[in-house]
C-alpha cells in the first residue's frame, strides 16, 4: 500500500508504539537521497505516516532500536552507526512524554552494528548486547548491564567480536533466562555462535554448529510449535552464495548412569543440504588488514584474480600469492585471510560473484585490486 515514507538503505527498520496510542509507528535508519538520517514516523492511522522532529543524529551502516530501558511505561530509543563524515556512535534517548532527550553514558560507538535489548540478568530491567567496529577498525562486542537510573556499566561477557552480523536474545534451553545468539564477520572469517546464560555473568558457548555466514541475520523462533525455540539464519558464504537455513531445536535426552536421572543436552541441528552443481569457472581472492606499502600504515587490502578454467587443484592459489608476492614483497608475512576457490558452473555466474564480491568488499572500506594475468 502507498505510504508517504521515502526510500532507506544501509539502515535499520523496527515498529513501536512510542507514543502509547495504541497503534505502531516507525523507527527506520540508512541513507536517503540527502544523506544518513534516522526518524521517527508517527502512524496516525489510515496509511498515513507522519515524520516526528526528534532531532536525531543522523547514521547509516547501523541501527535503531526501541526499548523501555528506564520502565517507565515508553519506548525510549538506541542509535548505533556513521554519519555522513564517517565518525561513529551510540547514543542513547530517553522518551519524556513524546520529547527524545540524549543520555550521556558514554557506550562505545560502533557501526556496522547491532544490538538487542534483554534483562539476561534477571533484575527487572532491560539490558543490551552491541555488536560492531570501532572509529578505528576494531571488531568490538559488548554487553551492558541496566544499573538503573541512567546508569549502565559494561559486564564483562566473553563474546565473539563482529561486524556486520545480529544479536538475539532466546530462552533456548527452558531455564528461565536468555541466551545468545550471534552472528558476523570476525577479524579470521564469519562467525555464528549460541550462548547457554549460565547465570551470575556466564555465558557458555554450546558449539551448536550453526553454519557461519558474512553480512548475516539469524533469529530464535519457535517454526514447529513444539515448545522450544529454533533457529533461521541467513547470508552470504565464503563462495559468495546466498543461504538461508533454518535448524530445529531438539533437546537429546542423556541419562546419568549413576542417578538414572535424565537431562536435556545441546540439542540436535538438522538442516536440509542441496548437492552442488559441477563447477568449471574460478576465481579466488584473499584479504588483510595490513601495511601492504611499508610506511607504518594498516588498511583494509582485498585482492581477486581473474576467472580462469582450473585443471589442477589449487593451480590458482599458487599463481594468486606468488603475483601478489612479485608485487607485495612483505605478502608473505601477514596472515593472508582465507584464500578462497570459488567454483561457478558458468563464466556468467562466476563474473557476476566476482562484481558483488568486490562491490561488497568496497562498501566495508576495502581497497580492492583486481589482479591480471
Amino acid at each position: 500500500m502507498p505510504i508517504s515514507i521515502p526510500g532507506y538503505n544501509d539502515g535499520s527498520v523496527e515498529w513501536g508504539d512510542y507514543d502509547r496510542d495504541g497503534d505502531a509507528d516507525l523507527l527506520i535508519t540508512g541513507r536517503t537521497k540527502n544523506g544518513p538520517a534516522s526518524n521517527i514516523y508517527r502512524n496516525d492511522r489510515n496509511n498515513k505516516f507522519v515524520k516526528v522532529n526528534t532531532r536525531f543524529p543522523g547514521i547509516q551502516h547501523g541501527v535503531g532500536k526501541w526499548a523501555d530501558y528506564d520502565n517507565d511505561g515508553d519506548l525510549d530509543v538506541i542509535l548505533s552507526g556513521n554519519n555522513s563524515s564517517g565518525k561513529v556512535l551510540t547514543a542513547l534517548f530517553r522518551n519524556d512524554t513524546g520529547k527524545f532527550n540524549q543520555v550521556d553514558i558514554g557506550f562505545k560507538d560502533l557501526k556496522l552494528s547491532d544490538i538487542a535489548w534483554a534483562d539476561y540478568d534477571n533484575d527487572g530491567d532491560l539490558d543490551f548486547v552491541i555488536i560492531g567496529e570501532s572509529g578505528t577498525g576494531n571488531l568490538e562486542s559488548r554487553l551492558y548491564s541496566n544499573e538503573k537510573d541512567d546508569v549502565f556499566l559494561r559486564a564483562p561477557a566473553n563474546f565473539a567480536t563482529a561486524r556486520s552480523g545480529s544479536v538475539d536474545w532466546g530462552d533456548m534451553d527452558h531455564d528461565g533466562d536468555v541466551d545468545l545468539l550471534l552472528t558476523g564477520e570476525s577479524s579470521s572469517g564469519p562467525v555464528s555462535k549460541v550462548y547457554r546464560n549460565d547465570r551470575n555473568g556466564l555465558f557458555t558457548d554450546i558449539k551448536a554448529g550453526v553454519i557461519a555466514l558474512y553480512m548475516s541475520d539469524a533469529h530464535w523462533g519457535d517454526y514447529d510449535n513444539d515448545g522450544d525455540l529454533d533457529i533461521v539464519i541467513s547470508g552470504m558464504s565464503n563462495d559468495y552464495r546466498f543461504i538461508s537455513r533454518v535448524y530445529r531445536n531438539d533437546p537429546i535426552k542423556k541419562v546419568d548412569i549413576v542417578t538414572n536421572d535424565q537431562s536435556d543436552d545441546i540439542w540436535n541441528n538438522s538442516v536440509v543440504v542441496y548437492p552442488k552443481q559441477k563447477n568449471i569457472y574460478y576465481y579466488v581472492f584473499a584479504s588483510c588488514y595490513c601495511d601492504l606499502n611499508g610506511d607504518g600504515k594498516d588498511e583494509y587490502h582485498v585482492f581477486f584474480s581473474p576467472i580462469k578454467k582450473q585443471y589442477v587443484q589449487y593451480e590458482l592459489q599458487r599463481k594468486f600469492n606468488k603475483i601478489i608476492r612479485d608485487i607485495y614483497p612483505q605478502w608473505a608475512d601477514f596472515d593472508q585471510a582465507n584464500i578462497i576457490e570459488n567454483g561457478f558452473p558458468t563464466m556468467q555466474k562466476a563474473i557476476e560473484s566476482k562484481q558483488i564480491a568486490i562491490k561488497e568488499y568496497q562498501s566495508k572500506y576495502f581497497k580492492a585490486h583486481d589482479l591480471q594475468w
